[in-house]
């Protein structure tokens, strides 16, 4: 009795006649939280700056690699010797204070383009070492190295199936409560199903996504990807052709409006090397967030 008097305060789902402001759902078949703040970007003395000494930085480094090369075809000696400590030196220089902020910045770049997939630390260093074996493969012409080479590349290509494979025929929906209040818990109810015939799905996160509102200008708003998602809950395995069902409590820790027009489904199954995403459109839903009550007197 208690359970039954829990699920009255939900809405009805979509599709039932009496439905008002119904059930989310989606399906293929046609990090809400507020998004963390962005970054304040550096002024513009400053990146000119990084951009110079970045740039002077490389410039020495050749100059001493070149360096190190003439005074070894005059088998000058010493002078190699200093050319190439002065090579290793820029280098390093190069190493911890231009890569780091090139790797952070192409790494927001490819948060920006919002790709299907996204490699992982374990991926990068997976990638790093099959490059590696590929290259001693095929410097020293040796066949079991071809034949690792061989098994690491048959590694990625497994996961990227079994990924996208994971991922196919996935309907989900989520059921919000007639009353949110801001700053109390929520339930949630979030099904997952599977409509594959054979395959099951492993490892499924479920995100729901819908656009944020900004004050900022025309070109800001175009520039920036105005949408922000709400982690709804994780399912580790649904069975094909069935359904799982989990009651998550979300917080919603302001009032106002929480517009929905989608949902985002993310695995790393099966290695973590990557993760992929699949996104699932729905029709827009607001979701109105009342004021927290307080006592009176």
């Amino acid at each position: 009795m208690p359970e039954r008097q829990a699920d009255s305060n939900f809405k009805p789902a979509i599709g039932d006649a009496n439905s008002t402001s119904p059930r989310v759902s989606a399906s293929p078949r046609p990090r809400f939280s507020p998004s963390p703040a962005l970054p304040v970007s550096p002024s513009l003395f400053s990146r000119w700056r990084n951009a110079f000494f970045g740039t002077l930085l490389v410039l020495a480094g050749l100059a001493a690699a070149l360096v190190s090369v003439l005074a070894r075809q005059t088998n000058d000696s010493r002078l190699t010797t200093a050319g190439a400590l002065l090579s290793l030196i820029f280098a390093g220089l190069i190493l911890v204070f231009i890569v780091p902020p090139l790797a952070r910045s192409a790494r927001l770049e490819m948060a920006g383009l919002d790709l299907p997939i996204e490699v992982t630390t374990g991926g990068a260093i997976f990638i790093a070492i099959v490059s590696i074996v590929g290259l001693a493969a095929w410097n020293t012409g040796n066949n079991l190295l071809f034949l690792v080479f061989a098994l690491l590349c048959s590694t990625l290509f497994v996961g990227w199936v079994a990924a996208r494979t994971s991922l196919r025929d996935l309907v989900v929906s989520a059921r919000f409560p007639d009353h949110i209040f801001a700053g109390e818990p929520a339930p949630v109810i979030v099904t997952l199903r599977n409509t594959k015939r054979f395959m099951p799905s492993f490892s499924v996160l479920v995100e729901a996504r819908g656009p944020t509102s900004s004050r900022g200008g025309r070109k800001r708003r175009l520039k920036l990807k105005q949408h922000h998602k709400r982690v709804l809950a994780y399912f580790t395995y649904v069975p094909h052709g069935a359904a799982a069902e989990q009651r998550v409590e979300q917080l919603f820790p302001e009032r106002g409006y929480v517009f929905i027009n989608g949902f985002e489904l993310t695995t790393r199954f099966p290695f973590g090397f990557v993760r992929r995403r699949r996104r699932l459109k729905t029709r827009n839903v607001d979701i109105v967030v009342y004021p927290k009550p307080e006592p009176i007197g």
